[in-house]
Protein backbone atom coordinates (compact mmCIF):
# COMPACT_ATOMS: atom_id res chain seq x y z
CA UNK A 1 0.00 0.00 0.00
CA UNK A 2 1.17 3.64 -0.53
CA UNK A 3 0.22 6.46 2.08
CA UNK A 4 -2.12 9.11 -0.20
CA UNK A 5 -2.97 11.27 3.04
CA UNK A 6 -0.02 13.33 1.74
CA UNK A 7 -0.38 13.60 -1.72
CA UNK A 8 -1.10 16.85 -3.56
CA UNK A 9 -4.70 16.56 -4.69
CA UNK A 10 -6.22 13.98 -2.01
CA UNK A 11 -9.37 15.40 -0.11
CA UNK A 12 -9.14 15.17 3.30
CA UNK A 13 -12.88 16.26 4.49
CA UNK A 14 -16.53 16.15 2.91
CA UNK A 15 -15.98 12.26 2.25
CA UNK A 16 -19.52 10.52 2.30
CA UNK A 17 -20.15 6.98 4.04
CA UNK A 18 -20.41 3.72 2.39
CA UNK A 19 -20.33 0.86 5.23
CA UNK A 20 -18.44 -0.35 7.44
CA UNK A 21 -16.92 -3.74 6.88
CA UNK A 22 -15.78 -5.99 9.67
CA UNK A 23 -13.03 -8.65 9.23
CA UNK A 24 -12.28 -11.58 11.01
CA UNK A 25 -9.16 -10.84 12.97
CA UNK A 26 -6.91 -7.19 12.91
CA UNK A 27 -5.56 -7.70 9.08
CA UNK A 28 -6.28 -4.78 7.20
CA UNK A 29 -3.98 -1.58 6.29
CA UNK A 30 -6.01 1.96 5.98
CA UNK A 31 -5.24 3.22 2.36
CA UNK A 32 -5.06 6.92 3.83
CA UNK A 33 -2.47 6.38 6.23
CA UNK A 34 -1.18 2.93 6.11
CA UNK A 35 -2.01 2.04 9.45
CA UNK A 36 -1.39 -1.96 10.00
CA UNK A 37 -3.28 -4.52 12.14
CA UNK A 38 -7.43 -2.77 11.65
CA UNK A 39 -10.36 -4.88 11.48
CA UNK A 40 -12.85 -2.08 10.80
CA UNK A 41 -12.81 -0.52 7.57
CA UNK A 42 -14.82 2.29 6.90
CA UNK A 43 -15.65 2.22 3.17
CA UNK A 44 -15.69 6.19 1.90
CA UNK A 45 -16.24 7.89 -1.40
CA UNK A 46 -15.58 11.33 -2.73
CA UNK A 47 -16.68 13.73 -5.45
CA UNK A 48 -13.50 14.44 -6.05
CA UNK A 49 -11.76 11.18 -5.75
CA UNK A 50 -12.23 8.43 -8.24
CA UNK A 51 -13.42 4.84 -6.93
CA UNK A 52 -13.50 4.21 -2.76
CA UNK A 53 -11.12 4.61 -0.45
CA UNK A 54 -11.36 1.84 2.80
CA UNK A 55 -9.78 3.76 5.66
CA UNK A 56 -9.00 3.08 9.74
CA UNK A 57 -11.75 4.65 11.88
CA UNK A 58 -9.52 7.23 12.94
CA UNK A 59 -9.29 8.58 9.63
CA UNK A 60 -12.39 8.37 9.12
CA UNK A 61 -13.58 10.56 11.43
CA UNK A 62 -11.55 13.22 9.85
CA UNK A 63 -12.65 12.51 6.42
CA UNK A 64 -16.11 12.40 7.30
CA UNK A 65 -16.55 15.90 8.19
CA UNK A 66 -18.44 18.81 6.43
CA UNK A 67 -16.36 20.74 3.79
CA UNK A 68 -13.84 20.41 0.81
CA UNK A 69 -11.27 22.33 1.64
CA UNK A 70 -9.62 21.05 4.97
CA UNK A 71 -6.41 20.72 5.55
CA UNK A 72 -3.68 18.35 7.68
CA UNK A 73 -0.37 19.93 7.72
CA UNK A 74 2.48 18.42 5.73
CA UNK A 75 4.64 16.35 8.07
CA UNK A 76 2.51 16.90 11.18
CA UNK A 77 -0.05 14.81 12.84
CA UNK A 78 -1.61 17.25 15.11
CA UNK A 79 -2.15 20.17 12.80
CA UNK A 80 -5.50 19.96 11.20
CA UNK A 81 -7.45 23.03 9.34
CA UNK A 82 -10.43 22.38 8.71
CA UNK A 83 -13.40 24.62 7.15
CA UNK A 84 -16.92 25.14 8.03
CA UNK A 85 -18.64 25.26 4.78
CA UNK A 86 -22.06 26.73 6.62
CA UNK A 87 -20.33 29.43 8.34
CA UNK A 88 -17.86 30.30 5.61
CA UNK A 89 -14.81 30.30 7.94
CA UNK A 90 -11.94 27.75 8.83
CA UNK A 91 -10.80 26.91 11.81
CA UNK A 92 -7.61 25.05 13.31
CA UNK A 93 -7.58 22.23 15.51
CA UNK A 94 -3.65 21.19 17.36
CA UNK A 95 -2.83 18.05 18.73
CA UNK A 96 -6.49 17.47 18.83
CA UNK A 97 -8.28 20.69 20.18
CA UNK A 98 -9.68 22.86 18.30
CA UNK A 99 -8.99 26.14 18.78
CA UNK A 100 -11.59 28.29 18.73
CA UNK A 101 -10.69 31.84 19.49
CA UNK A 102 -9.25 32.30 15.68
CA UNK A 103 -11.60 31.86 12.92
CA UNK A 104 -10.34 32.51 9.72
CA UNK A 105 -12.56 33.75 6.37
CA UNK A 106 -9.87 31.67 4.23
CA UNK A 107 -7.47 28.57 4.28
CA UNK A 108 -4.46 30.75 3.50
CA UNK A 109 -5.47 32.99 6.48
CA UNK A 110 -5.59 30.17 8.64
CA UNK A 111 -2.02 28.50 6.83
CA UNK A 112 -0.23 32.21 7.84
CA UNK A 113 -1.27 32.08 11.47
CA UNK A 114 -0.10 28.32 11.54
CA UNK A 115 3.34 29.25 10.71
CA UNK A 116 3.62 32.17 13.00
CA UNK A 117 1.79 30.94 15.99
CA UNK A 118 2.52 27.19 16.20
CA UNK A 119 5.44 26.63 13.97
CA UNK A 120 7.63 29.32 14.54
CA UNK A 121 6.45 29.58 18.60
CA UNK A 122 9.45 28.43 20.67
Amino acid sequence: MTRIWNKPGIPHMGWEFVRTITFDNASEVCEMCDQPHIRYIDELKHDNFEGKIKVGQDCSKIMLLPGKNGFRWPDSESILIIENELQGIFFIAHKGESIKEHKFKSLQDAQHWVVENILAAP
